[in-house]
């Protein structure tokens, strides 16, 4: 029982290691800048705004619609994300 605990615990300070400087290498997101926000599981799908009823919705990402772009602001440990056009 004592070595599974062990083995266990080496395992978990291994995958501790192994994730934390990949997630803590975050960029700083810019003041003012514009964003896509990409589906992780899909890239080819953007966070799009539909102006008429003011849901953000999923749809194909397009560089060139201007509702797929989001500014995004910290504010005390969380995060407003707000679509300027």
């Amino acid at each position: 029982m004592k070595q599974r605990f062990s083995a266990f615990l080496a395992l978990l300070t291994l995958t501790v290691l192994a994730v934390w400087p990949g997630a803590s290498a975050q960029t700083a997101i810019v003041r003012g800048a514009l964003y896509h926000l990409v589906s992780g599981s899909d890239g080819r799908l953007a966070v799009g705004y539909d102006t008429p009823t003011g849901a953000a919705r999923a749809e194909r990402a397009d560089e060139a619609r201007a509702d797929q772009h989001w500014m995004l602001t910290e504010l005390s440990g969380s995060w407003r994300i707000i679509c300027p056009f």
